[in-house]
């Protein structure tokens, strides 16, 4: 039987790449040490000073990650299981050490609202450029969603503009794709200019009394 990736070690890669954004945010280094060695530490951040000069600072940390955070009582500590081999060598370590815990199911909770605002995304932005093509702007020819595919594309959008640059601008205008929950490529498509895909305003219809 093949070896199996067991939910600890997806969460404790989640927990990894949480503290490294963190670290990348701030302008500093993270390093990882290697998962078969447990030597007490998980990883080394290096710290840089605004010219971004490095630094003779240093941290090492050791990353818990769990799904199921232990509080005391009334909920003003937290309680984890810690080998003692490992604090002896911390207190005696000339570098400052952190212990971080990593609460992976509160995380995944928190991301809920975007991975909605992912389902909906593709549906906003069309309500988004309908508009502009009803409103008279004739900017969208076409529009809808993808059948499951191996290349996670989403959906598809024709657009009548004279330039990429047009056509970028319009897309940003959905919140979906400003706050980078979608990511859009775009490409030049040419048609017969007949139908819908006429290009220009949308012809407003007369209707008699």
């Amino acid at each position: 039987m093949r070896k199996q990736r067991t939910r600890e070690h997806i969460i404790e890669d989640l927990g990894f790449n949480h503290v490294e954004r963190q670290v990348l945010y701030a302008g500093y280094t993270v390093m990882r040490y290697s998962q078969s060695n447990d030597y007490g530490y998980d990883g080394l951040i290096q710290t840089y000073s605004k010219e971004g000069e490095i630094e003779p600072f240093r941290l090492h940390f050791q990353l818990k990650s769990t799904d199921n955070i232990r509080f005391q009582k009334r909920k003003k500590s937290l309680a984890f299981d810690l080998s003692v081999r490992d604090l002896e060598l911390w207190l005696y370590d000339s570098i400052i050490m952190l212990l971080i815990l990593y609460d992976a199911k509160q995380y995944e909770e928190a991301i809920v609202p975007l991975q909605k605002a992912a389902d909906m995304g593709l549906a906003i932005a069309q309500y988004n450029l309908g508009n502009r093509y009803y409103n008279s702007e004739g900017v969208l020819k076409a529009a809808g969603p993808f059948g499951k595919n191996d290349f996670t594309w989403r959906g598809l959008f024709i657009l009548d503009c004279k330039t990429k640059e047009e056509a970028e601008a319009y897309v940003k205008t959905d919140p979906s794709v400003a706050a980078g929950v979608f990511i859009t490529d775009i490409v030049p498509w040419y048609s017969e200019p007949s139908g819908s895909f006429a290009p220009g305003k949308p012809k407003k219809e007369n209707k008699g009394k």
